[in-house]
């Protein structure tokens, strides 16, 4: 069996028998199997949301750009990447009525070390602490509720991502 690529791991990644990953898209029950030389730039596509709004809050907050044509842009560029990502599929291998077994999900807790798991949760944490806490110090946030809202809730979501990296690694620690 050969060893899994923690390379592509998420929500909607399986691993078919011969643990190539798998991208199921469930309302279709169809799954793209992602070849070697596509896994990079497919990690890539698959985080164009986050892409879009790091696009908007550069383009608002760093270079000084109207708000709506901040949004406009960082939208043209979400459309852009939603594109280039749905072409990928296409070149991927199609699997029919793909059926996802739970067992073929990546295992965090089993596929990468102790000390990467200790990064991922300090990373986490202290950027989500960092994010709301500029929410609540920096002159261009102070008085703009919206990018206050955006910031605490990325910062939420990053500590939320901490924790969880922290229960793994408290379940790994504590199976040995």
């Amino acid at each position: 069996m050969a060893k899994q690529n923690i390379l592509i791991e998420g929500r909607n990644i399986y691993f078919d028998r011969h643990n190539r990953p798998v991208y199921y898209v469930k309302s279709q029950k169809r799954g793209y199997r992602i070849s070697s030389d596509m896994e990079k730039q497919f990690k890539t596509l698959n985080s164009r949301l986050v892409i879009a709004v790091i696009m908007f809050i550069f383009l608002y907050l760093i270079f000084n750009i109207n708000i709506y044509i901040s949004a406009a842009a960082s939208l043209a560029g979400l459309g852009f990447l939603e594109y280039r990502f749905r072409k990928l599929l296409s070149n991927c291998t199609i699997i029919e009525n793909f059926e996802p077994k739970k067992d073929s999900k990546t295992n965090l807790s089993t596929d990468t070390s102790v000390g990467g798991l200790v990064l991922r949760m300090v990373l986490y944490l202290v950027c989500g602490v960092l994010l709301i806490a500029n929410a609540y110090t920096s002159p261009e946030l102070i008085g703009n509720v919206t990018l206050q809202a955006v910031s605490d809730i990325v910062g939420i979501a990053a500590i939320y991502f901490g924790l969880r990296y922290a229960i793994v690694l408290h379940k790994k620690i504590t199976k040995k």
